[in-house]
């Protein structure tokens, strides 16, 4: 019985980090600062692209501090975590990776994302049910370099179609 307890105990805590996770993601219409001590941010997927998903992902860099240029990547992802309560957690697919370079130049990076969805969509995830967002992760090109100050904003995300 104390084992059933404690298993149940368990379980619930981990569905309060799940939810936790989730409950961090930034409106569609508000740009993200990622930093070496918080890299990751999550962005709610729009009404719009939900209903007919568009093609191309552009990431707007606005500014960049980065006094020692450390060199690193931003990783696009399509995160969700399915509505079932029998979740396991969240799973991801990749959308695409830029490097910035030189470390400190803004710029607009442009990710296809067309594949992703129609991955996602292949796993059986209902864009109108199941929570889905994009995941920028921030992460050093040389892994066994320690982190230096970096400090990365980027405005709102913009989506485009495949036509000019």
């Amino acid at each position: 019985m104390w084992l059933n307890l404690i298993v149940a105990s368990c379980l619930c805590c981990l569905h309060a980090v799940q939810t936790a996770a989730f409950e961090k993601v930034v409106d569609s219409s508000s740009g993200v600062t990622l930093t070496e001590t918080q890299p990751v941010a999550r962005i709610r997927l729009p009404a719009s692209i939900r209903a007919a998903p568009a093609p191309i992902l552009e990431v707007p860099v606005v500014r960049i501090s980065n006094p020692q240029e450390m060199s690193f990547s931003i990783f696009a992802s399509l995160e969700w975590r399915r509505s079932a309560q029998a979740s396991t957690g969240n799973e991801k697919i990749q959308i695409g990776n830029f490097t910035v370079y030189p470390p400190d130049r803004t710029g607009s990076y442009m990710l296809r994302a067309s594949t992703a969805f129609e991955k996602l969509k292949a796993t059986g995830v209902d864009l109108g049910r199941d929570q889905v967002v994009i995941l920028l992760e921030m992460k050093r090109t040389n892994p066994n370099k320690a982190w230096s100050a970096v400090q990365v904003e980027i405005a709102p995300l913009r989506w485009q179609s495949d036509n000019p």
